[in-house]
């Protein structure tokens, strides 16, 4: 809330002095207002700093993270030789390759359809007698139990979709002049299921239903043993790697799939790490020292330097590891840079030493993710609590302000209001003055023929 200024507009010879008064009584009750907002604007340049700065420790915690998870992998990578079949690293598979052959079949939904169109799908009776359906899917049976007002193909519908029967339920309109709506019921999971809708106690006799499709399991070899699945997404045949299959195969057609690891991802999540250490060793360095900004002994920022001086510290699980032997080295400026080529030469048992480094077990490079985490997690973290107490801090303020402004425009508008009185007084008065001046000259001029000099 601002302090509106008010202007004197007096008629006395005084009204400039009087809005001289006005200012400065303004000016003076103002002061505190000013401090309070000089502390807010300070305020609110610390949670710009530490917002940004919470965005700098987030990053090296998710680049710490990544970097925890290429190792785990082994940096694996995986690649198909076909878009047949696709393949993702789901954990630490083994480098190997594989050959996908004779995909004879994708997993696919069963479905039926109802035997008959109904003329009305909100009033003609479905089941009718007792109101009641026996559903059964695969090997197991569901009541539906109707009555009178649900007894209808919507409401069967309704029914079914509302349960936990391993279909879903709709409504086909073929628009035809009548029998125009057929209940169409679709497998919620792939594979084959043989689907019956009868009334309950009917026999053969008595089904709604026709299988539209039987639904089927996916089928293929991978290095030449069959393998059988209820989903195109198999995850269980190698550890760590996901297979999706995408299409069947033709004759002796064969897919290979290959997992190797790969130099260039690690290297590039070494960097990824490195660049985002850098970062953050700049805001740091931003509120330290004799230039240092709105952040300056906040103990945000100690806590912050002191997880930066763990990373520094990291010698791995058994003792023996250490930055430099990844190819990253600390400058005196407290930078890192990362040697692409130290990777590239890793033996075969520097690269598993390498791997053990960078995880998340105890001692490695990974685990120390969990100390910036804490502090940049966006709902539990330590600087969440101090940007919640900064706006805090700022409503505080805010409202602190907007009362003391209010005082003091009260205070203006009744300091106005009295002068601008005393003002229409002396203006008065000054007339009055005016007027008993011209009369004494008057009277001089009658009385002695002259005016006074």
């Amino acid at each position: 809330m601002g302090i509106s200024p008010l202007t004197f507009t007096g008629l006395s010879k005084f009204s400039d002095d009087f809005q001289a008064i006005v200012n400065r009584t303004v000016a003076i009750a103002s002061m505190p207002v000013q401090r309070l907002q000089s502390d807010q604007a300070n305020l609110l340049s610390k949670k710009s700093a530490m917002g940004a700065m919470r965005s700098s420790v987030a990053s090296l915690a998710s680049a710490l993270a990544s970097l925890s998870d290429v190792a785990g992998s082994r940096a694996v990578s995986a690649a198909s030789s076909s878009t047949k079949a696709s393949v993702a690293v789901t954990g630490s598979p083994v480098a190997a390759s594989y050959v996908i052959s004779e995909i004879t079949s994708l997993a696919t939904a069963a479905s039926a359809t109802a035997k008959t169109g109904f003329s009305d799908k909100d009033s003609t009776p479905v089941a009718g007698g007792d109101h009641s359906l026996t559903l059964t899917v695969g090997e197991t049976a569901h009541t539906l139990a109707l009555d009178s007002s649900t007894d209808n193909l919507q409401g069967v519908a309704d029914a079914i979709n509302a349960g936990n029967h391993g279909v879903r339920a709709s409504i086909i309109d073929t628009g035809a002049s009548s029998s125009q709506y057929f209940l169409a019921l679709t497998a919620t999971e792939s594979g084959p299921a043989a689907i019956s809708l009868r009334p309950a106690g009917g026999g053969e006799e008595t089904e709604i239903l026709q299988q539209t499709t039987p639904g089927s399991n996916a089928a293929f070899k991978l290095n030449g043993q069959p393998v059988t699945s209820n989903s195109n997404n198999i995850s269980s045949a190698v550890d760590g790697l996901a297979f999706t299959l995408n299409e069947t195969t033709s004759g002796d057609e064969t897919i290979t799939i290959s997992a190797q690891p790969s130099r260039n991802t690690l290297s590039a999540s070494i960097q990824t790490f490195v660049s985002a250490y850098n970062k953050l060793r700049d805001a740091v360095d931003a509120q330290s020292g004799e230039q240092a900004g709105s952040l300056s002994g906040d103990r945000i920022v100690y806590e912050i330097q002191s997880s930066m001086r763990s990373i520094v510290g990291v010698s791995g699980p058994d003792g023996s590891g250490s930055l430099a032997k990844i190819g990253v080295t600390l400058g005196a400026a407290g930078k890192m840079t990362f040697d692409d080529s130290a990777v590239d030469w890793m033996s075969d048992t520097d690269l598993e030493s390498a791997f053990a480094f960078l995880g998340d077990s105890t001692g490695a490079l990974g685990a120390v993710a969990d100390e910036f985490d804490q502090l940049s997690d966006p709902i539990t973290g330590l600087i969440t609590y101090e940007l919640s107490s900064y706006d805090l801090t700022d409503k505080r303020l805010t409202a602190q302000i907007e009362t003391l402004s209010a005082r003091v425009s009260a205070t203006q508008s009744t300091l106005f209001a009295q002068l601008q009185a005393a003002d229409a007084l002396l203006a008065q008065l000054e007339g009055q003055r005016t007027i008993i001046e011209a009369s004494v000259e008057s009277l001089n001029l009658v009385l002695f023929g002259k005016k006074n000099q």
